[in-house]
């Protein structure tokens, strides 16, 4: 790239390697800038002179301004502040605001992994790309409208280099530049990047390199770049100079129509520039320039630090002058002026205020003549809404050509400087447009939808391969099935197991899609999950626990005091541990060489813990899990591992008492499902064998005859007794539990807990690398259950290391507001989708937990309910919090359903059952949901960029 500058310098080394002639640069202050895309620095100039302007940009993503508290206002006023003055004599500042509808490249990234999907899994991934390209199609129609919003904050910071060449010759040279603008990019890298994010750590900020400033300056100078069969980032080339990249019409030409300053691109551009600050500003006064209502507009500031002491000289002569007349002409409006001064240099000796020097200049574009004048008589009026700020419109060629080289990405350094004007720091603090728009996780987004303001937010569940836990808090009439429906097909395919627990089929269309069916608990049914059976994984203190859980609400719980409680769980404890072991005994009598074969896995098991796996945070389980996953990718380096043991080492592992158990535990890993105890056995061992004394025999007897209700022969029919019927060998696992009587509030909350365990051991047995997901509709039943709290817990707190995305339904906060489980979900989640609340304290309360500002809890509690809208305009809105490590993403989304979704996220049993019926018709799922959604009512297309704030 070095090379390309000084070739277009022209002989430029060939001047330099003769230094008795002084270089003379080609690119003066008074025209059009020019430079390079060098090492990631904005380079003007082709370093002929001996003074170099330099600049590199930062992309800043804030919240938008509308959106801020007042409190948050304040903040930002003071944090700007201090922004303007670290600039020191060195350095100059330029803010850009640009507003557009380009979200191109977003688009075009989310569309190339939609046609991926339909090449990878042309059947089961057919409807995530029907709803994933009925979307990218929406999106792009808008955008190439211009329908869509999206604002741009950009910083650049600035400086001049000595750049006369010490050295001679050409390969010398170029090592000179190639070393010095390397340098200086860092040097401005670890300014821009260190001094704004420790300013404003809830801002995502993004250094500029030579790509990002090439597109910036491309979309800078074309601004119709969104147009169709445009793509810009063909068109770079490094050795091109920033004309030659990015400019390519025959420039600025005159024009006599009103109100446009010239014509670029086939485009009318105003300019107007600050002739006086407003009278007054408050922070948050920007807002009243940043949503004029249209797009097509952007916002330059150039601003140049000022030296203290020669502000100060000026104005104490100021002061003399004053002095004199006030005396002279005895006028109380010159005592006031001077009172005004003396204040001045008082504030600026003692480094109140900071003096700078700012051109303000506000840039209007459209193709059609008449609605340019339109904008500008708003944009007038604009400014006289900001505290009476006067503005002058560059009429006349030569001016307005001058302003806007101006403005002029990076450039700080032009020779025009007629309309700059004084300002300082606590004011113009206020006018800087400190506003983007919000797009969440739009880069690299696995789901988009719609904004509040006409923007597209994307969204992420995985960040860096790390899942990101999620709640949704939402009344019922929401739309939350529906959002959560959207959000499996935009990004289902990117998990290899799905997990869905709920109460009403509202994703069972969506599941059959899958080439799966909902798995329906009816006590009624055939349908049996031994809830003593491991799954795959080897028992553990968990298992032991939710088992025991389980059976103690079978029991009946209700009215029992803490000591009762205590005392039943123990019994049930120590009778399921002597079970297990009764069981294992049995086995291990007849399968003596399958036994010898387990005591040396486990001994390699529990030395890989111990060896490879070292943490307090991993336990047996954890460790048998990697050990799998290791055995399956490198099965020889495995298999040594084992024969490395020793028979000595593995004989004294299965004798000594702290490691015994584990030969025990790691063997119902492997069991039949035929051969795991059930519910009956349990029953037996507590009423004729119990492991209890004397005094707990009557207790064993009660609580075996309250378990017996519960099993195959007794009025809860086979659900839980027996071996498991069902086995989870498909993508999905979607367990619906509506058919369970809501007056069966324990088989519900038993139902519920039985298909968590159910689930997590299914998740623990697959391999770790695969993507999975487990969302619980209805998480409140769960939590119902006895020991419900430590599974949910276990949900939040273990399954990112097995690979697993937990996502819950809360639809009221006071569920889990006391609750134990309250810190694992909210303390382990990154990701929120907050919907309509019944009320303003449910709105508030969740607003607390999460650290929302009382704006936001005000937009939640009044976001629309999708049940009392016109179908045409019908959408449900939700606020998007997103935890990262320096920042916190918040938003609003409003997700406008396609009708083949709608479609597929039925709301109930019987809408189930009945497109259950239509579907037969058709040869498979997808076609029934083509024919069959065509008459259904559902949003129009430009509704969806419509605002909702």
């Amino acid at each position: 790239m070095i090379d390309a500058l000084l070739q277009a310098c022209g002989g430029f080394v060939d001047r330099v390697a003769r230094p008795n002639r002084r270089p003379l640069s080609r690119v003066t202050r008074q025209d059009m800038p020019n430079g390079f895309f060098l090492n990631d620095l904005l380079w003007f100039g082709d370093g002929a002179s001996r003074k170099t302007a330099i600049a590199r940009g930062f992309s800043v993503e804030p919240g938008e301004i509308n959106a801020f508290s007042v409190r948050q206002l304040n903040d930002l006023h003071e944090r700007l502040r201090i922004l303007l003055g670290i600039l020191g004599d060195e350095y100059t500042l330029q803010v850009q605001w640009s507003i557009d509808s380009d979200y191109r490249q977003e688009l075009e990234d989310y569309h190339r992994e939609t046609l991926e999907l339909r090449r990878r899994d042309p059947v089961h991934g057919q409807f995530g790309v029907i709803v994933r390209a009925e979307r990218y199609e929406r999106y792009k129609a808008a955008m190439e409208e211009g329908r869509l919003r999206r604002e741009r904050l950009t910083l650049f910071f600035c400086r001049v280099l000595d750049t006369q060449v010490p050295v001679t010759g050409s390969r010398a040279v170029v090592q000179y530049f190639d070393t010095l603008s390397r340098k200086e990019s860092l040097a401005l890298h670890e300014l821009g990047l260190g001094t704004v994010s420790r300013l404003f750590p809830d801002c995502l900020v993004r250094p500029m390199g030579d790509y990002k400033h090439f597109l910036y300056y491309y979309r800078f100078l074309n601004p119709n770049v969104f147009l169709p069969d445009t793509d810009p980032r063909e068109l770079f080339d490094p050795a091109f100079s920033i004309q030659q990249n990015c400019l390519h019409d025959e420039g600025l030409t005159h024009t006599t129509v009103p109100a446009s300053s010239f014509c670029l691109g086939g485009l009318h551009h105003a300019i107007f520039a600050v002739r006086q600050w407003p009278r007054r500003t408050f922070p948050g006064i920007i807002s009243t320039l940043t949503s004029m209502g249209f797009q097509e507009y952007a916002i330059t500031l150039n601003v140049y630090p000022k030296s203290v002491d020669k502000v100060i000289d000026a104005e104490e002569k100021n002061i003399q002058r004053l002095q004199i007349d006030a005396v002279s002409e005895r006028k109380q409006s010159l005592v006031a002026d001077l009172a005004a001064k003396q204040d001045k240099v008082t504030e600026l000796q003692q480094g109140k205020v900071i003096p700078l020097g700012c051109l303000y200049v506000v840039r209007i574009w459209h193709r059609n003549a008449d609605a340019l004048v339109s904008r500008c008589a708003t944009l007038r009026n604009a400014f006289t809404a900001m505290g009476g700020a006067v503005v002058h419109h560059a009429s006349i060629p030569e001016n307005a050509r001058q302003l806007f080289y101006q403005t002029w990405p990076g450039w700080t350094f032009g020779a025009y400087r007629a309309f700059d004007l004084p300002a300082e720091d606590t004011y113009l603090a206020d006018l800087i447009p400190w506003s983007a728009t919000f797009t969440g996780h739009l880069a690299g987004a696995e789901a988009i939808y719609n904004g509040a303001r006409g923007n597209l937010v994307g969204i992420r569940t995985r960040l860096n391969g790390t899942p990101q836990h999620g709640v949704l808090f939402g009344m019922t009439g929401a739309g939350k099935s529906v959002i959560i429906s959207d959000l499996l097909a935009q990004i289902g395919h990117r998990f290899g197991f799905r997990l869905i627990v709920e109460e009403g089929l509202s994703h069972g269309v969506l599941t059959q899609t899958q080439g799966c069916e909902p798995i329906i608990v009816n006590p009624n049914g055939g349908l049996t999950i031994n809830y003593l059976d491991t799954g795959g994984v080897p028992l553990s203190p968990l298992h032991l626990t939710f088992a025991a859980g389980l059976g103690l609400l079978f029991a009946g719980h209700e009215g029992l005091d803490g000591e009762r409680k205590a005392l039943r769980s123990a019994l049930l404890t120590e009778n399921l541990q002597q079970l297990y072991t009764d069981v294992f005994n049995d086995w291990t009598m007849e399968n003596e060489a399958a036994a010898e074969e387990l005591r040396w896995r486990a001994c390699a098991i529990d030395k890989f813990l111990r060896t490879r796996l070292k943490g307090g945070q991993f336990n047996f389980v954890d460790a048998f899990a990697a050990f799998r996953d290791w055995e399956a990718q490198k099965p020889d380096e495995a298999h040594a591992f084992i024969q490395e043991l020793g028979e000595q080492a593995v004989v004294d592992f299965a004798k000594a008492p702290a490691t015994a158990g584990r030969v025990r535990d790691l063997a119902f890993a492997y069991f039949r499902a035929d051969q795991y105890p059930t519910h009956s056995a349990l029953v037996e061992q507590i009423l004729y064998g119990p492991r209890a004394g004397l005094q707990e025999r009557e207790e064993c007897d009660r609580v075996g005859k309250l378990l017996r209700a519960w099993g195959r022969d007794g009025e809860r029919g086979n659900l839980f007794d027996g071996p498991t019927t069902v086995r989870i060998d498909g993508r999905v696992a979607h367990f619906e539990l509506g058919q369970i009587p809501e007056h069966a509030v324990e088989m519900r909350a038993a139902a519920n807990f039985l298909v968590a365990n159910y689930g997590r051991q299914k998740i623990i047995t697959m391999p770790r690398a695969v993507p999975k997901i487990a969302i619980f509709e209805e998480a409140a039943r769960t939590l119902d259950a006895p020991g419900g709290i430590k599974i949910i817990q276990e949900y939040y707190r273990q399954m990112r290391k097995f690979g697993c995305n937990i996502l819950a339904v809360v639809q009221q906060y006071d569920v889990i507001k006391h609750s134990p489980v309250r810190g694992a979900m909210i303390g382990n989640s990154k990701l929120f989708l907050i919907t309509a609340q019944q009320s303003r304290e449910d709105a508030r309360e969740i607003g607390e937990a999460l650290s929302l500002s009382e704006k936001t809890i005000d937009t939640i509690y009044n976001y629309p309910l999708p049940e009392l809208m016109d179908p045409k305009d019908r959408f449900s809105a939700f606020t998007y919090v997103a935890n990262e490590r320096s920042r916190k993403l918040i938003g609003t989304v409003k997700n406008v359903a396609s009708r083949e979704l709608l479609y597929a996220a039925s709301s109930d049993n019987e809408t189930f059952d009945r497109r259950t019926a239509a579907m037969r018709r058709y040869p498979n799922v997808i076609t029934a949901i083509l024919n069959e959604s065509e008459n259904m009512a559902c949003a129009r297309e430009n509704s969806a960029t419509d605002p909702i704030l």
